[in-house]
């Protein structure tokens, strides 16, 4: 059975994977700077508007550490008999060490949230950190013991010299359940398994042996429902370019169907990819590791995560990657940047369609002052991600692009069983003006550029949509006959809710809030199983087996 994936955040930011310092010794060998090329950039121009409509207060309050892990049952007589399931969510929930403050939250330790449905009016509620050995020596410190990626130990640059950052596996960016396995993963190391009643720690993961020693996995698995596989990858920097591996899993298994190895030009950095009935496909920004600012941040002056620079003058790239192993396809487009794609396909014609939430540039945030990005991000100057068409001609150079929507939006979620394949609508959030963070419903037809939208109060903040199947949906049902759902943050209250809209009617706003005494920051990604339906004892009991304490 398919399983439903998708992300969630407030900022237009990405987890930076490690293996920079392995970079950072192959571009101190390459010899000569690349061609330089003219590109018209693309533009992403939002009206200006006088002040923002978003209480951006309340928005940062999304930014405080969570202080409970719980586990409770909620009752809900507006939840529909047919959202059967559980509903797994990851992101960073840890922004002060003791009295160390995180700077970027993706250097916060992540906490996995699970809501399981019976389909009778009750959801089970349970949430915790990760409890990977960093957590868990920095909970007894009560101290940052490892510098960020993008955040710098309190102290200055003689307690940061010599560190790049990213030794510590964070576990905070997305959740996979998978061949009856739940696993936390970050894109920087192998992932890890938790136990999926409970949600405790039990430690590092190699996916049945898939993993060999060195091996990471990404953030963003991809499921095929045209062969009912769950497909992966890892990227890694090396002399020449940027070595990609794809993992593709048997139907509910770890049974590797194929591994597939290829090399692309440059220095890489990916969050997301796709896959297609025959390509795997990477977008690869015009990003390059800068040497004088790696140098400052091996001094301990800066975040390494600041020494990525986008270079505006050279062209961006997409990697067609063939399934089958053979040569890898390398196409050059404009200048752009993506963290999330929404889908993409191959049409009649065998050209390759590639839907993403794409920006003119990147943007990471400054966290050079040592001041969290969350106080500091200018909303009005940010670089703003469109809904943008790209047409890919393979075994060609020839590309063509189509803004399909010009709001300010980002994570993007279409149905499983329409990934990989043509479609029609796809979810994702919006904002309601340039100089605020996402937090709308945006509803995009696909076909005919319709939009629709369900706003909240100003100072609520809504996750990343997700659509999810109908329990006995048919294959011939229509495509937005399911449900989108969420978590909603009230930043002036602190207080969470689970929010179910009808997919075909997103406007009306939720049929069902159901209310979480929980604290719940904003989050990262999340996944959908209809598989697993444990009832409130086997949770219970799983629960009171491991301890809470948080220090």
């Amino acid at each position: 059975a398919p399983r439903s994936t998708s992300s969630s955040s407030n900022v237009c930011l990405a987890a930076f994977t490690t293996g920079v310092a392995g970079a950072t010794a192959a571009l101190a060998r390459r010899r000569g700077p690349p061609r330089q090329r003219r590109w018209a950039v693309a533009t992403s121009t939002v009206p200006a508007v006088q002040a923002p409509q978003v209480d951006r207060e309340a928005w940062e309050r999304g930014y405080d550490s969570a202080y409970q892990e719980q586990c409770y049952t909620v009752e809900c007589a507006d939840l529909p008999g047919d959202l059967v399931g559980t509903y797994f969510r990851n992101g960073p929930a840890k922004f002060l060490v003791g009295n160390d403050e995180i700077c970027h939250p993706f250097d916060g330790d992540g906490m996995v949230a699970a809501l399981t449905f019976d389909g009778k009016g009750k959801v089970h509620f349970r949430n915790r950190f990760v409890r990977t050995p960093g957590f868990v020596k920095e909970l007894e410190a009560q101290e940052m013991l490892y510098r960020g990626t993008f955040s710098r130990k309190p102290g200055g640059m003689l307690r940061n010299l010599g560190e790049l950052g990213g030794d510590k596996n964070v576990a905070n960016t997305n959740v996979m359940y998978w061949g009856g396995k739940l696993l936390a993963l970050w894109e920087g190391s192998k992932p890890t398994s938790l136990d999926p009643l409970s949600l405790a720690t039990e430690g590092e993961d190699t996916m049945e042996g898939s993993l060999e020693a060195g091996d990471r996995f990404c953030a963003h698995p991809r499921y095929d429902p045209a062969t009912g596989r769950m497909v992966g990858f890892q990227n890694k920097p090396g002399p020449q370019g940027t070595k990609l591996t794809f993992w593709e899993f048997e139907a509910g298994s770890f049974e590797v169907h194929s591994r597939i190895e290829a090399e692309a030009p440059g220095f890489g950095f990916y969050h997301d990819f796709l896959v297609t009935e025959n390509y795997y496909i990477m977008s690869k920004g015009p990003v390059d590791l800068d040497l004088s600012e790696v140098f400052k941040g091996f001094l301990g002056m800066q975040s390494i995560g600041e020494s990525m620079k986008f270079l505006k003058d050279k062209p961006g790239m997409f990697i067609l990657v063939p399934r089958d192993g053979s040569k890898t396809q390398v196409i050059e487009v404009d200048p752009h940047f993506t963290f999330h794609f929404a889908n993409g396909f191959e049409d009649v014609d065998g050209r390759v369609v590639v839907d993403m939430a794409s920006a003119p540039e990147l943007a990471l945030g400054d966290t050079q002052a040592d001041v969290p990005v969350w106080r500091t991000v200018n909303f009005e100057e940010m670089p703003k991600s469109h809904l943008w068409r790209y047409t890919l001609k393979p075994g060609s150079s020839d590309w063509t692009r189509e803004e399909i929507c010009d709001s300010y939006l980002d994570f993007t979620s279409v149905p499983d069983e329409k990934k990989g394949r043509t479609y029609r609508y796809t979810y994702c959030l919006t904002s309601t003006c340039a100089a605020s963070p996402m937090h709308k419903l945006l509803k995009v037809d696909m076909v005919d550029l319709s939009q629709k939208v369900w706003t909240p109060e100003p100072y609520e903040f809504l996750g990343e949509p997700l659509f999810v199947a109908k329990k006995g949906a048919q294959a011939g049902d229509a495509e937005d006959d399911g449900y989108v759902v969420s978590i909603l943050l009230n930043g002036r209250t602190k207080t969470t809710e689970f929010l179910v809209f009808h997919a075909d009617d997103v406007e009306k706003g939720p049929l069902c809030r159901v209310p979480l005494p929980t604290y719940l920051p904003h989050a990262l990604h999340g996944t959908w199983t209809p598989e697993f339906v444990p009832s409130q004892a086997e949770i219970e009991e799983a629960w009171s087996k491991v301890p809470t304490s948080l220090g």
